[in-house]
């Protein structure tokens, strides 16, 4: 529904291909827009949790540095689209080293609110990072 301020979304998700080890950097798994209205680069928020863990907030792989727990990887447009995926990987530090065949990650994708609107989260998306593919 796009009545009343609230939109609809859905979201897929994959694995990211490739195997894991105790190296930070490797991409975890891949989210795609399957339902709604463009959203914009600027108003969203990544945030993980891998195996249970701690929750983080991840930075767009072209501003990210040292010290990011993670990073999602988007197009070049400025606005995230139906059929258009993110990617979403470890930062410096590993997060899943793959020694359990892979980690499960909860994959919360949040609205940030503009003036005096607050934040929503709009779908939280729980995938599966398999560490043989």
């Amino acid at each position: 529904s796009t009545g009343g301020g609230l939109d609809t979304y859905q979201f897929s998700d994959r694995d990211a291909a490739g195997t894991m080890s105790d190296a930070g950097s490797e991409a975890l798994v891949h989210v795609s827009m399957t339902q709604g209205d463009d959203l914009s680069w600027a108003v969203l928020k990544v945030s993980i949790v891998v195996d249970g863990g701690v929750s983080m907030t991840c930075d767009e792989a072209g501003e990210a540095d040292a010290t990011s727990d993670c990073t999602f990887a988007k197009d070049d447009d400025n606005y995230w689209s139906t059929s258009e995926e993110i990617t979403i990987s470890e930062g410096a530090d590993d997060l899943c080293d793959g020694e359990n065949g892979g980690c499960s990650v909860d994959v919360t994708l949040t609205k940030k609110g503009v003036g005096n609107e607050d934040d929503k989260v709009i779908r939280t998306v729980t995938a599966y990072a398999d560490a043989s593919n």
